[in-house]
């Protein structure tokens, strides 16, 4: 029989060691016990939400999500990150992964919103179960310098990114991810991956540090000019539920800040 329940925050610890064999199966790679501590258990915006399903206390399903913070017109609003969706592959005829959500949905705060980026499997699944509004505009754009310096040049003064980077104790814990070493220059965030740039959120004052670089760099955009220009594009799909928050989430402007935590 399968018993499904939302963790409590005393039960993550004794969870963990299913939760990682259940990645292993499911995705093939070793799920790191530093990221997964980091994640879930000292994201300084809130509770995380960890759905389980259980067939005589061995995992079969997980369903989580982590808050994030956002920011529209200075108001600021909660969002959690959908991430490490599983279901053991002899468990995906049963309605586990609709059901696991829901519960996962019920248990979010009210006024709020879940977002993420679905692979092309898992996007139908998000769509008709999970009643899902997925964007296919996104893509990750590797471009030059130059291309990048003429977008930001034309890039309105106010434009900024809505996940709320002006949050101190959450921009701290964002780049301080196990492995990873972030740049952070006032609005800027960016790191370099395998000779390249990865941009996770954009300013105009990085004009000045990019001019004149040779490396090509990557940042998520839906923007024409950039698509147009890239040198390679990968789609990168992104999507969200609304659990009646007041923010206007067709607005919401991805970033890779928003998506590069696992």
């Amino acid at each position: 029989m399968i018993e499904i329940k939302c963790l409590e925050v005393t039960e993550f610890g004794a969870m963990r060691n299913e939760i990682a064999k259940l990645f292993k199966v499911c995705f093939g790679e070793t799920l790191d016990s530093s990221l997964w501590e980091w994640a879930y258990l000292k994201n300084p915006t809130g509770r995380p939400i960890i759905v389980v399903a259980l067939v005589n206390g061995n995992l079969i399903g997980h369903y989580a999500m982590i808050p994030m913070p956002f920011l529209q017109d200075d108001l600021r609003y909660l969002g959690y990150l959908s991430m490490t969706t599983m279901v053991h592959p002899e468990f995906r005829r049963y309605g586990l992964f609709k059901e696991l959500a829901s519960i996962a949905y019920s248990n979010a705060l009210p006024e709020t919103f879940v977002y993420g980026f679905p692979n092309s499997n898992s996007t139908p699944g998000f769509k008709k179960r999970l009643e899902w509004e997925i964007s296919d505009n996104f893509q990750i754009a590797t471009v030059s310098s130059k291309d990048f310096i003429n977008y930001l040049s034309s890039m309105p003064e106010n434009a900024r990114d809505t996940l709320d980077i002006l949050d101190k104790k959450f921009i701290d814990w964002r780049l301080s991810k196990p492995g990873t070493r972030y740049c952070a220059d006032r609005s800027l965030i960016y790191k370099e991956y395998n000779g390249e740039i990865d941009i996770l959120t954009t300013d105009r004052d990085a004009i000045s540090v990019f001019e004149g670089s040779k490396k090509n760099l990557n940042l998520l955009t839906s923007d024409e000019s950039l698509i147009n220009s890239a040198t390679t594009l990968k789609k990168y799909q992104f999507g969200y539920r609304n659990f009646n928050s007041s923010m206007n989430l067709s607005r919401l402007n991805p970033n890779l800040l928003m998506s590069d935590v696992f």
